[in-house]
Formats: C-alpha cells, sequence, structure tokens
C-alpha cells in the first residue's frame, strides 16, 4: 500500500468521523441535551477537523509544476 492510498483511507476515516460527529450533535440539539455533551461532542469535531484540514491541504496540492521561463 503506497503512502497516497493510506492517506488517502485516513482521511476517507477523518470525513467519515466527522459526519458522524455533526450528526450526534444535531440530534442532541434536537432533543435538548445539556451543554456539557455538546460542548464535548463540538470539542471533539474541532479537533477532528484541525487533524483534517492539513492533510486535505497537501493532498490536493499540485505535484510537479513548473515555472515558466
Amino acid at each position: 500500500m503506497t503512502k497516497a492510498q493510506r492517506e488517502a483511507i485516513i482521511i476517507k476515516a477523518l470525513k467519515c468521523y466527522q459526519q458522524h460527529l455533526t450528526e450526534e450533535i444535531s440530534f442532541h440539539n434536537a432533543i435538548g441535551q445539556t451543554n456539557a455533551i455538546r460542548k464535548a461532542l463540538i470539542d471533539e469535531l474541532h479537533k477532528t477537523e484541525d487533524v483534517l484540514d492539513p492533510l486535505v491541504a497537501v493532498t490536493n496540492k499540485p505535484i510537479g509544476r513548473r515555472r515558466k521561463k
């Protein structure tokens, strides 16, 4: 398995986890859950985004661009 394939799997897993957290937050908002639980879920979502954003940025970076002379 190449590094790019491993990164793609990690990114996909983090995006799934991010979606799960978003759904959990929506559910807890809908049932009027306490702020402590929502805050914990939102903090976890932010941590996930902090990890995911740099990975996606590096993956989407163009490779091998040459300067024009």
